[in-house]
């Protein structure tokens, strides 16, 4: 018996325009929880980093259907474990970088928000698994993972 082989494709991922940034938060969290899904981004961040202060936050949509946010920052972010030590705690990170953090951990928790609501979780989880897809082929894979373990 033969077996196909698909060769993998490189995902990419595209920055949404500013014409389409109003689709992009229902898209990624569901119309639901949009608003909740974008707090936990930026508190995430607030928790990560320690040189975030907010500010202006682009969005990307990745070639296998995954979404992220990420900062747009003049000086590059300092991860900060906070109470929890990994090995890059001090080290700086891209905004995309930073984006792939605080998106992936704000849709883990956001799966623990609706879950509690008795509602489904499987838009979130899907979201959420499409961008382990991307972050795996990515330059930093290993710092993110190691941050999201």
């Amino acid at each position: 018996m033969e077996t196909l082989t698909q060769t993998e494709q490189p995902l990419t991922c595209t920055r949404v325009p500013s014409t389409h940034r109003e689709y992009f938060l229902p898209r990624l969290f569901g119309e639901q929880y949009m608003l909740t899904g974008e707090s936990l981004v930026y508190r995430t961040s607030s928790y990560l980093f320690q040189n975030y202060n907010g500010g202006y936050w682009n969005f990307f949509n990745v070639s296998n259907g995954a979404q992220f946010m990420a900062p747009e920052s003049s000086e590059p972010l300092i991860l900060d474990a906070g109470e929890n030590y990994h090995p890059f705690c001090g080290e700086t990170v891209s905004d995309e970088v930073a984006g792939l953090l605080a998106t992936s951990m704000a849709l883990s928790n956001l799966s623990f928000v609706i879950f509690e609501r008795k509602q489904s979780t499987y838009h979130v989880a899907d979201k959420f698994y499409l961008l382990q897809q991307f972050i795996g082929q990515h330059d930093s894979a290993k710092l993110i993972y190691s941050v999201l373990d």
